[in-house]
């Protein structure tokens, strides 16, 4: 059995050697070029196969947006699709000045609606109707979905947009000998952006803010971020308010755009069959005529320290529902790989110890899970403890328990065997993150615009692998504690 053990335990540790020397060796395949415009371009060759796999991440998310232009964000990730002036139109010189005339009846619109209960309703009924001839005349001009077919057509796969609350995302696979092609749209959709079908793609965010809204979690999640946080914009939704979706003119979302999608803001990652020196070539080439921009500094602002509990009930159409929130640091901060690791041995897989006590052992909960990093990392956010209750059960049992794990944890060091089992499965991501082309363009354009290096997707096994069980200890002590935390219950509301 000792002999088991010794063996398991050195082809774990030979594991972590082989991957982090793998780690460091794809790092330094990594070439970073800063283009004259600002933007930066990460290529990392991978001959195996001849295909690209490309990433594109603005550093502007849902974090950014300020009361009344709550979505903007969002809203953006679907225009970026649209298309530009050479793209997605028969006519631009017709159709612009029709989309003018759009926005300008649109900005009416909202005059007049601003007025309330004075506003004239036969006048609003005018406008709109007047809105609708518009776009009308202006859609005879659009080349639906050109954008995408042009790629479609050149052999593009995963075609996505993502936007979260640091950033904003734009990802696709191509034939190796596409890198052209792809550096040339990205561009033009850069440089010339033409935000057509802008009403119409505002009832399909709106459509989607009616889905999300229609699940009772989703709204109990949205009401927690705002009990939890006073003024970080993490408490807003990244989907938008309606009212806010509903008035969103055209020139808001230009002036957004000229504010945080210039090249300054921008990262360009490439993965793949590509020489580092050609993909140069064609950025310079390409890349580096979009507008530099001005680089996006931090939001400030000032979050009130929480100095007790918060714990509060809703009421829904749903099963019972637990969230446990503490404030922690950024992502940035040097104590954030422990709070991985606590969130591991807390609540990530069937033996974490919340998830064993409440699920397995006393059957109190369907499921567990507590993870770090929510709903952004650029800022102060939330680690997270997530419970869903058996229907039966009590929730002040659950509350008891989960309090009884994390003091257990505040007071009595982790078994070495946990500590191996956490930086066993940050091994087995780190090998993951590697086997995927397209996942390791997006990391290293993520990496690149969260931390300002790309470096720190390679960091993460020695930083996971420093932390000790003082480590734990101290921020189970001095940061997850009960006057740092909010708890949320979600209740079946009574019939």
């Amino acid at each position: 059995m000792f002999k088991r053990y010794l063996t398991t335990v050195f082809l774990l540790s030979l594991a972590i050697l082989l991957s982090a020397q793998g780690l460091s060796t794809i790092e330094e395949d990594v070439h970073r070029f800063i283009l004259e415009n600002g933007a930066t371009l990460l290529v990392l060759p991978r001959t195996n196969v001849p295909i690209i796999n490309c990433a594109t991440v603005a550093n502007v998310g849902g974090s950014r947006e300020e009361p009344g232009i709550t979505g903007i964000s969002h809203y953006l990730e679907h225009m970026a699709f649209k298309g530009t002036e050479q793209i997605g139109t028969t006519d631009i010189e017709s159709e612009l000045p029709i989309l003018a005339e759009c926005h300008r009846i649109f900005d009416e619109i909202l005059i007049e609606q601003e007025k309330g209960k004075d506003a004239d309703q036969e006048l609003l009924a005018s406008l709109e109707q007047e809105l609708e001839d518009a776009i009308a005349r202006a859609d005879q001009y659009v080349v639906d979905n050109e954008f995408n077919k042009i790629l479609d057509l050149n052999g593009s796969r995963r075609l996505n947009a993502a936007t979260s609350m640091d950033m904003t995302m734009y990802t696709v696979s191509l034939p190796s000998n596409k890198l052209e092609l792809w550096m040339l749209l990205e561009a033009d959709r850069f440089s010339n952006p033409v935000f057509r079908q802008f009403y119409q793609e505002r009832d399909v965010i709106l459509e989607e803010k009616r889905m999300y809204d229609g699940s009772p979690t989703y709204r109990f999640a949205n009401y927690f971020m705002k009990e939890v946080f006073d003024v970080n914009p993490y408490r807003n939704p990244l989907i938008g308010e309606e009212d806010d979706i509903r008035s969103i003119t055209e020139a808001q979302l230009r002036a957004y755009f000229d504010k945080y999608y210039g090249a300054r803001n921008l990262v360009f990652s490439i993965v793949g069959d590509v020489e580092p020196e050609r993909a140069l070539e064609l950025a310079n080439k390409y890349l580096a005529k979009i507008p530099a921009g001005e680089r996006a500094e931090p939001v400030v602002f000032e979050e009130p320290e929480q100095q007790e509990e918060r714990l509060f009930s809703y009421e829904d159409r749903s099963q019972p529902y637990i969230m446990i929130g503490y404030k922690i640091p950024p992502a940035s901060h040097p104590d954030f790989p422990i709070y991985s690791v606590i969130a591991d041995i807390l609540g990530q897989g069937r033996t974490s110890r919340i998830y064993q006590a409440l699920v397995e052992e006393k059957q109190l909960a369907a499921h567990v899970y507590s993870y770090n990093g929510a709903p952004g990392k650029v800022y102060e956010n939330l680690f997270l403890i997530n419970v869903i209750p058996m229907q039966d059960a009590s929730l002040e049992e659950c509350l008891e328990e989960i309090d009884r794990q994390l003091a257990i944890l505040q007071n009595e060091p982790v078994t070495s065997e946990e500590l191996a089992g956490v930086k066993r499965r940050v091994l087995m991501r780190s090998i993951n993150r590697l086997e995927s082309g397209l996942g390791l363009a997006v990391q290293l354009a993520y990496n690149e615009a969260l931390f300002g290096d790309f470096g720190e997707l390679f960091s993460e096994l020695e930083k996971v692998d420093n932390v000790t069980e003082e480590d734990i200890i101290r921020i189970m002590n001095e940061v997850l504690v009960p006057e740092n935390r909010t708890i949320g219950i979600l209740t079946t509301e009574s019939r």
